[in-house]
């Protein structure tokens, strides 16, 4: 029987579905799995990465290197594959990765969970790569925010503190005149919808971002001529003067 049959059984024997057969990547060596998920309703994806990843080992114990490509529908469906690939093979590297597609091109960011050295950032980068190319796309961005001076979530949501009301992009050029480096203004925007959902900051409908009363209580309020508080009324008054 075919190899790519057999692979292709197999997944079905573990309760995995596929859209279409199993093909031979001659580039890389390997066989090329397209499975199909979907999203249950508590919003976790179906069948979920542990299952992925279980039934990827146990298959490529036994005909060789497989690559999986996830297929749901549209951009959500290639973050989702990409993700998929960096919580299976990278998991004790990784602690998280986005991406944002424009086009045909793609835009990835990767936070470890420590330091990787060069070898292993270029290992998941060709992956990635290699993933998106089923899709008809090309990496465009490829980041490791840990060689990235990055500013703390909190250093952040301060900066809204002191300069409130302040559009998007002003947040922006606060940062970098701190010296610290802004991967993309997706990473950014990510953040502080966080701090949005939970209560923290407000955006108003110009654009505007603003501290809460909630926001401003659970940061505190210091005393000292240094404090976020203090600095944006002594801002304030600069500006009047």
């Amino acid at each position: 029987m075919d190899k790519a049959v057999q692979i292709a059984e197999s997944f079905l024997k573990r309760g995995i579905e596929l859209v279409g057969p199993v093909i031979k990547n001659h580039e890389g060596n390997n066989h090329i799995a397209f499975v199909a998920v979907s999203i249950g309703r508590d919003g976790k994806q179906i069948p979920n990465n542990y299952s992925l990843s279980k039934a990827e080992k146990s298959i490529e114990e036994k005909f060789g290197g497989i690559s999986i490509v996830l297929i749901n529908s549209g951009d959500h469906s290639i973050s989702l594959s990409i993700k998929s690939l960096i919580f299976r093979k990278y998991i004790d590297d990784v602690r998280n990765v986005f991406s944002a597609i424009n086009n045909n091109l793609v835009d990835v960011w990767i936070e470890p969970k420590k330091t990787t050295g060069k070898k292993k950032s270029d290992e998941i980068r060709e992956n990635i790569a290699g993933l998106i190319a089923h899709y008809d796309l090309k990496l465009n961005k490829f980041i490791n925010l840990s060689e990235l001076n990055l500013p703390s979530e909190t250093t952040c949501v301060n900066v809204i503190r002191k300069m409130s009301p302040v559009m998007f992009s002003d947040i922006v050029k606060e940062l970098e005149k701190r010296h610290f480096q802004i991967p993309d203004d997706l990473w950014l925007a990510k953040i502080l919808d966080r701090w949005r959902k939970n209560g923290m900051i407000y955006r108003k409908k110009n654009g505007q971002y603003i501290m809460t009363v909630f926001g401003l209580r659970a940061l505190g309020s210091g005393k000292n001529r240094r404090s976020p508080d203090v600095i944006r009324v002594l801002d304030m008054a600069s500006h009047k003067i």
